[in-house]
C-alpha cells in the first residue's frame, strides 16, 4: 500500500521536503521551484511540516524518514530530500550536525539541509530590495542578533507597516519575495541561506545530469 509520500508515474524528479513549520514550507517550496526552473528541471514537490519548533522537528524528522522508507515498496524513494530546521541560538554548525545525526544512513546522500541562522524569517528578509519590491517597503533589521521571535516580529511589522493584511505574519509573501530575490545579494547578507542555495543547486544539477 502507498501513502502520501509515495511517488508514481513517469518522472519528473521527485523532491520531498520536511519543514519545521509553515514559514519554512512556504519559503523552501518557492526556492526549490525557482531553482528548478533555472536549472532547468521538471519537479514534483511534496511537503510535510512538523509544527512545534526545533525540538519537535528533530524528533518528527525520524518519523518522516521512517514513513518514506516504509512507503517505497514498489516505488522509488524521492530523488532529493530537503530538511528545513532553524539553528535558533545554538549555532549553524551545531544544529546542522544534529540534523545529520538524525538522518537515516540510507538517506544522507540524497538529503540537502536548510538550516536558517537563527530563524527562517531572516531568510525572507535577506534581500531587502526584493522584499521592498514584493511588499512595498523594506524592514529595518538593525544589528543582527539571536533572540526568540525577533525576526518573526520584524517581518510581521514590516508587512503591516506597508498596509497589508497578513494573517500568516508575513510569510504570505514568501513566493513573491523569492521570485524577486537576487541570489548573490541574499547569500552575501545571510551566510546560512547561501550555504543552502549552494547545496540545493548541486543537488538539482545531479538530478538533471542523472
Amino acid at each position: 500500500m502507498c501513502n502520501d509520500y509515495c511517488f508514481s508515474g513517469p518522472k519528473p524528479k521527485r523532491i520531498a521536503v520536511f519543514a519545521e513549520d509553515r514559514g519554512h514550507e512556504e519559503f523552501l517550496r518557492a526556492v526549490i521551484e525557482r531553482l528548478a526552473r533555472e536549472t532547468p528541471l521538471d519537479l514534483e514537490v511534496r511537503v510535510q511540516s512538523a509544527r512545534g519548533g526545533q525540538g519537535r522537528a528533530l524528533s518528527e524528522l525520524k518519523l518522516f524518514q521512517h514513513v518514506l522508507l516504509r512507503s517505497t515498496s514498489g516505488t522509488a524513494l524521492p530523488d532529493l530530500i530537503v530538511v528545513g530546521i532553524d539553528s535558533n541560538c545554538q549555532g549553524l554548525l551545531v544544529v546542522r550536525q544534529q540534523i545529520r545525526k538524525a538522518l537515516d544512513p540510507g538517506l544522507i546522500e540524497r538529503t540537502v539541509i536548510a538550516c536558517p541562522e537563527p530563524h527562517i524569517e531572516l531568510w525572507y528578509m535577506s534581500d531587502l530590495k526584493a522584499f521592498a519590491e514584493a511588499v512595498g517597503q523594506a524592514p529595518k533589521l538593525g544589528k543582527k542578533k539571536c533572540a526568540k521571535d525577533r525576526y518573526k516580529e520584524i517581518l510581521a511589522k514590516a508587512v503591516a507597516s506597508a498596509g497589508h493584511m497578513a494573517p500568516l505574519g508575513g510569510i504570505d509573501f514568501g513566493r513573491e519575495i523569492v521570485a524577486r530575490m537576487d541570489w548573490r545579494r541574499a547569500s552575501r547578507a545571510v551566510n546560512s541561506l547561501g550555504m543552502f542555495l549552494d547545496e540545493l543547486r548541486a543537488g538539482l544539477n545531479r538530478l538533471r545530469d542523472s
